[in-house]
């Protein structure tokens, strides 16, 4: 269990997922913006440590600062999954690469995969998915098409975004689930009203700051992360980390 953080369970069931991937469960970790000596930075690995999912999938925003490797690196060394450990970049994450630019080899020297635009094709007991991850779609820096292009229509596929931004090109794509974060659910939120913003570069509603959202054929969810960004408090707004199970539902 995780007490400073919520555990949020997630089901998708769909007739699209292969029978050799019936049961499939990941793990989101997202927006934890680690810097050095982050007080939440042992508990975090800790937690991590003590998962076991097919997927670890960590979205975005994981440095606050570019000094943050041992922070970061510990979390990703602390990620073990059958299937692999893979990451997207965030919008601060980009920003610390402009400080570092070896800060993603720093990331892939734990063995994650980063994925900057590009996909992996994953195999079990003789059926393929894909996962696919996009640069940050909250500066644009995502190619949703290049990251899709060695990936076949007919297949799952899985997305990693740092934002909710991805939604409508994601659905003109038919991609099968999105997860995603950077809203860190509205970070100030009022009770019985929710988030008073989205998070979204896009014009979008406030309800898109967390939670299960359908755009045409494609699911998303949004991670409201664990770390906090400008002002260090969250208000009625939890920390999370999310578990999902993929189901096959017969067509």
């Amino acid at each position: 269990m995780c007490g400073w953080a919520d555990e949020t369970e997630v089901e998708f069931a769909s007739p699209r997922l292969p029978a050799g991937f019936d049961g499939l469960t990941a793990a989101q970790v997202t927006d934890t913006h680690l810097r050095p000596g982050h007080p939440k930075a042992g508990a975090l690995c800790e937690y991590v440590a003590s998962q076991c999912p097919d997927l670890w999938l960590f979205t975005g925003d994981l440095f606050e600062k570019s000094t943050a490797t041992q922070e970061v690196g510990a979390l990703l060394s602390a990620a073990r999954a059958e299937l692999g450990v893979y990451v997207v970049l965030g919008n601060n994450d980009n920003r610390a690469l402009e400080r570092d630019a070896t800060l993603i080899e720093v990331m892939r020297a734990t063995g994650a995969q980063v994925l900057v635009n590009e996909a992996r094709c994953i195999e079990r007991d003789g059926d393929q998915i894909w996962v696919a991850g996009v640069d940050d779609p909250s500066r644009d820096r995502h190619d949703l098409a290049r990251a899709l292009a060695q990936t076949r229509g007919d297949h799952f596929r899985l997305l990693l975004a740092h934002s909710v931004d991805i939604r409508k090109a994601a659905a003109a794509e038919a991609v099968d689930f999105v997860v995603c974060g950077h809203s860190h659910g509205g970070q100030m939120c009022l009770p019985w009203i929710g988030p008073l913003v989205s998070g979204a570069k896009q014009p979008s509603s406030p309800r898109l700051a967390r939670g299960v959202h359908r755009f045409g054929t494609t699911w998303a969810y949004v991670c409201r992360g664990t770390g906090t960004s400008k002002i260090p408090i969250r208000l009625w707004c939890r920390p999370e980390v999310t578990r999902y199970r993929f189901v096959r539902r017969p067509a």
